[in-house]
């Protein structure tokens, strides 16, 4: 049997390679994420090697960004859009009375430090999560 000709084997190592490429970059699993921010946070704690945190629960009846139920955490990301209003400033402090008295602690981070600050964002989730 014959050998694959050059052009043969170097497509064939290109290949290759794009296989380990698009698996490196592929997300684990779908994200159920509703705004480029929360993209953000998902891939920082992919990225910086968090766990796995459930995308938009409902937990005491308001849809949270991201929980940790075991270890009783939230993450909200507060971008400027949303959460800007007196109104909605008020909403979020009451929902996280809500947690706080139902034994959660929620963290939340602004886009700004999601994107310039991001190993300190990562840290303090850690430091969370850890107790």
């Amino acid at each position: 049997m014959s050998s694959p000709s050059a052009p043969m084997r170097v497509l064939g190592a290109v290949l290759a390679l794009a296989m380990v490429l698009v698996v490196a970059v592929a997300p684990v699993a779908a994200r159920d994420t509703r705004s480029a921010l929360e993209d953000l946070i998902a891939e920082l704690c992919q990225r910086h090697a968090i766990e796995r945190p459930q995308d938009n629960v409902i937990l005491h009846g308001h849809v949270r960004d991201f929980a940790w139920p075991p270890r009783k955490l939230v993450v909200e990301g507060d971008s400027y859009s949303w959460h800007r209003s007196p109104t909605a400033l008020d909403s979020d402090r009451e929902r996280d009375v809500t947690l706080a008295l139902a034994g959660w602690r929620t963290l939340r981070f602004t886009y700004a430090q999601v994107t310039r600050r991001p190993g300190y964002v990562a840290d303090a989730i850690r430091a969370a999560l850890a107790g």
